[in-house]
């Protein structure tokens, strides 16, 4: 893949991050609740992941900060060290465990929804 698909990846996830993020912010803050407490309790948080909604809001945004955080992590470690071989081996660390941690989130999700 080359650069700057990885940068346009990073543009991209970080504006999702920001909306997403702010859907998110305004579900605990005022959308449906009183306060931050109302927001937090179990019941009401069960509640927003059996909402299709809120559940893709929140898959979108863990989507979207994972492959945030991981294009940049990989971006940093680029740049301390070059090399043909450190790239690659980089990119795919940053596939690999950016796929456990969104398969992780996902199963978190989908067993409050089933629940």
């Amino acid at each position: 893949m080359r650069e700057s698909t990885f940068v346009l990846i990073q543009y991209l996830s970080g504006l999702f991050v920001l909306v997403f993020g702010a859907l998110h912010f305004a579900s605990l803050t005022f959308l449906g609740v009183k306060n931050l407490n109302e927001a937090l309790e179990y019941q009401n948080v069960l509640t927003r992941y059996k909402q299709i909604f809120w559940l893709s809001i929140l898959g979108i945004l863990m989507i979207a900060v994972t492959s945030h955080t991981f294009v940049g992590f990989r971006s940093i470690l680029i740049e301390i060290k070059q090399g043909k071989k450190w790239e690659l081996f980089v990119t795919l660390f940053a596939i690999i465990a950016g796929g456990i941690i969104i398969l992780s989130g996902f199963r978190t999700i989908l067993l409050a929804f089933l629940r």
